[in-house]
Order: structure tokens, then C-alpha cells, then sequence
């Protein structure tokens, strides 16, 4: 049976930092995953702290409860998407003093065959964070026009070559459904034009993390998860947001510069009535890892943090 790695969280020295903990805040992880950055943030709390850590996905939630265990935290099966909900049940009206939110794929789902995320493994084509969705990546291969596929491959994995892959994989639903990574894999391999074809493994990642990326409706969900943040979070409270991509990265910066602007009031309405900027952004340039952390997790080399304060 193959070992499911521990997941090495990136950044996880700077996001407490960042944060700047307090004894007795209360924080709020939307992507525990494997528990990597929750552990920082609580050890760093006292005893009149508290963490809410949430997961849509089941097993990701398990494993972060046992690893949490003994720590101020409470760590809920829950959709960031919704926070506003399940903050109301946690904490009714109480605002929050800081926020990290992990855009990526954790490890130990790239490493289980069985959830389809890695064009390394062969296992069926799913790609679901949340078990109990019903979209899966082999329903979007299966059943989406060549178009649909093109505009995914194109917008999401910015392919040059989107059209191609996609004429591609409708010839082969022709004749045979693709249900597997392996197969979507071989499909990519077959598609990429020659002068590309030395760098096969950066282009499957791309059409992998498009797939995903559809799948999960994962670049939608930033601008008003960002919002339902800023809304709930204390004056001063710190936001801390990790990308891997220059579409998440996009979607994090013009939502919060979008928060941050001066008057954000129809432009047809005479007098201001928003209450001026919402957020502050302490990182116009993005927060990367350094040399020694991308030597020691080669996943972190992509990855941005935008940080921002509440007004």
C-alpha cells in the first residue's frame, strides 16, 4: 500500500507573523487540511484563545482533529464558501482577529490514487475536495462541449494549445469514455506540440489544476469568501491568503484592492455612503518562500501570500 505523505504547509513560519497572534484571539483557518498551519497558530494561543479550523473535505477534517487534539481548536466539516453560517453557530456575532486561507491541494490528496488529483497515479477521475458534490472531473471531460473544454484549457491553464487538447479528448469520448488520470494523462501527452513536449510534466500539472479548478469552482469562490471575511473580522484583524497560481493570485489582490479602495459607491451616487476602504493591503508584493523551505518542499516554489488589514 502506497504512504500517504504528511502535508508540509508552506509559509507556515510567516503566516503566524503575519497574523501577529494574540494570547487570547481568535483565529479562523478555511483550509485546515492537514493541520500544518492551525498547529502554528494554536500553539501560539492561550488559554482564553481559539481557533475554528474548517474542511470541506472528511478526511482532511479527521486528520486534523486527532493531530489538533489538546490544542484550542475546534475543527468543523464545513465549506469555507459559507463561513458566515457556521461562524454564527461557533461564535454567534463575535468578530475574528485574523484569517489564513490555503488555496492549494494538499499532499495527502495528490498522494491517494483514489481522489484522481495527481496526473502521477492512475486512479478514477474525480477531483472533488467535498465527497458529497455530485460535478466530478470525469463528468466535466465527458459531458462538456469541445468549446467548454477549450475555454476551461484555455482560461485556466492559459494553454496556447487549449483547442487541440480539446478536439483531442472529444474524438477519444467518441469511441470510449475517459474515466481515468492515466487515460486524461496519455490524452495531454499526445496533445502537446513539439517544442513543448520537454516540458510534459509543467503541462499535465496545467490541464490537471484546470480540471480542478473547474471542478471545485474554485476561482468564483474567492471574491465572496473574501468579502464574508472582511465582514466579519475586527478592526485591525489580519487576513493572510496563499495562492499557487496567477489566477489565485489575481483573485485575492482585486477583490482586496477592490475592499480597499476609497469610496466604493456607484460612481452615479453624489455623496459617499460605503464608509471608505474596508482593507488595507500590506503586500503589494507577494510573500514567497524562500530558498531553504523550496529545497525542502519542492510544491511550496509557486506559492504567493497576500496579507491585508481590516480598516
Amino acid at each position: 500500500m502506497r504512504e500517504i505523505p504528511v502535508h508540509k504547509p508552506v509559509l507556515v513560519r510567516e503566516v503566524p507573523d503575519w497574523l501577529q497572534i494574540k494570547r487570547d484571539g481568535l483565529y479562523v483557518d478555511l483550509s485546515v487540511g492537514g493541520g500544518g498551519h492551525a498547529l502554528a497558530i494554536a500553539e501560539r494561543l492561550g488559554p482564553e484563545g481559539r481557533l475554528i479550523a474548517v474542511d470541506i473535505d472528511p478526511a482532511a477534517v479527521e486528520r486534523a482533529r486527532a493531530r489538533l487534539q489538546g490544542y484550542p481548536v475546534t475543527v468543523l466539516l464545513a465549506d469555507r464558501r459559507e463561513i458566515e453560517t457556521h461562524l454564527d453557530k461557533q461564535i454567534e456575532d463575535a468578530l475574528v482577529d485574523g484569517w489564513i486561507a490555503d488555496l492549494g491541494v494538499s499532499s495527502e490528496l495528490l498522494a491517494d490514487a483514489s481522489r484522481g488529483f495527481s496526473y502521477q497515479l492512475c486512479g478514477p477521475l474525480d477531483m472533488r475536495y467535498d465527497p458529497r458534490q455530485s460535478l466530478t472531473a470525469q463528468q466535466v471531460i465527458n459531458t462538456w462541449s469541445q468549446g467548454e473544454l477549450e475555454r476551461m484549457f484555455r482560461r485556466y491553464a492559459q494553454l496556447k494549445w487549449a483547442g487541440s487538447l480539446a478536439r483531442r479528448i472529444a474524438e477519444q469520448r467518441r469511441h470510449q469514455a475517459v474515466t481515468t488520470t492515466a487515460q486524461l494523462a496519455d490524452i495531454v501527452a499526445a496533445s502537446v506540440p513539439a517544442p513543448a513536449r520537454s516540458k510534459l510534466n509543467q503541462a499535465l500539472s496545467k490541464v490537471f489544476t484546470a480540471v480542478r479548478i473547474a471542478v471545485n469552482d474554485e476561482l468564483a469562490a474567492v471574491p465572496p469568501m473574501l468579502r464574508q471575511i472582511v465582514a466579519r473580522s475586527k478592526s485591525g484583524a489580519r487576513i493572510c491568503m496563499i495562492g499557487y497560481s496567477s489566477l489565485e493570485d489575481k483573485a485575492v489582490t482585486s477583490t482586496l484592492r477592490e475592499l480597499g479602495r476609497k469610496c466604493r459607491c456607484p460612481s452615479s451616487q453624489p455623496v459617499c455612503t460605503c464608509g471608505g476602504p474596508m482593507v488595507r493591503l500590506l503586500t503589494p508584493k507577494a510573500i514567497r518562500p524562500g530558498a531553504r523551505e523550496v529545497a525542502e518542499n519542492v510544491r511550496a516554489r509557486s506559492a504567493m501570500m497576500r496579507c491585508a488589514e481590516r480598516t
